[in-house]
């Protein structure tokens, strides 16, 4: 069985990239370690679950940080730049400025490319996220762990309003089969693309994954072999259905 033709995959927050004229603003925090703070304030590690099995022209990974306008926030959100993370770790040594710059080269191209990427007929667009259960701070060792600890996997669809209660039940099904713990739309209900993107013919669904399945979050390293796992089984669930 091949890869639905109207099936249409996105990570929407799989970079941690900023660009050459804005890395020096960044604060030594963000910096250090390795990107270790800007990493977990991205969802850098979803470039990884993307299933080999969707086509090229069904796939769209962003390829910039949140941080230079948050592609899963409305265009005009007070939160599209953020001053801090989700640790409160301050992110900029100053506010950005040009900030309309940035948002016509960065967000308005990725929004773009999902206009283009989807088909005029019958469509299901999902966005790969994830969600970790450390916070991390600038000192490792003050590092404080989630409580509570998130799930393992998440499925939003605005509480029944995005996505048909046959698709969300076989893609559940498929991981609950496995061993997962999934949760709908608890502790996120959808975020912006999938908001934006359900309208007509168009279905949406958020998919959001514990960091614990496949990273070391701490270190913000991917285990590649247990990405793997994911990686199959989201291909077997997506493959399967019916839209």
């Amino acid at each position: 069985m091949g890869f639905p033709s109207n099936v249409f995959v996105v990570c929407t927050h799989g970079s941690y990239f900023v660009p050459e004229e804005l890395q020096s603003n960044l604060t030594d925090d963000m910096v250090a370690d390795d990107y270790r703070l800007l990493k977990n304030f991205s969802d850098f590690g979803t470039a990884h679950l993307m299933p080999d099995e969707v086509p090229d022209g069904q796939r769209l990974i962003c390829w910039f940080s949140r941080a230079i306008g948050d592609p899963n926030r409305a265009r005009n959100a007070e939160d599209i730049f953020r001053e801090k993370d989700f640790c409160g770790n301050k992110v900029w040594k100053e506010k950005i400025l040009m900030k309309e710059k940035f948002l016509r080269g960065y967000y308005d191209k990725y929004h773009d490319a999902i206009q283009k990427m989807l088909p005029g007929g019958k469509a299901l667009l999902v966005d790969i996220h994830d969600t970790g259960n450390w916070m991390l701070t600038r000192n490792r060792e003050e590092d404080e762990e989630r409580k509570p600890r998130f799930p393992d996997v998440c499925l939003s669809d605005l509480h029944g309003k995005s996505c048909s209660a046959g698709v969300v039940r076989d893609i559940a099904e498929v991981f609950m089969g496995a061993g997962f713990e999934v949760r709908m739309n608890d502790p996120y209900a959808g975020g912006f693309v999938t908001q934006h993107y359900r309208r007509g013919l168009y279905q949406t669904l958020q998919i959001e994954f514990g960091r614990h399945l496949y990273m070391d979050e701490r270190h913000q390293k991917v285990y590649e072999e247990r990405a793997e796992v994911l990686r199959k089984l989201l291909a077997e669930a997506l493959t399967a259905i019916q839209i």
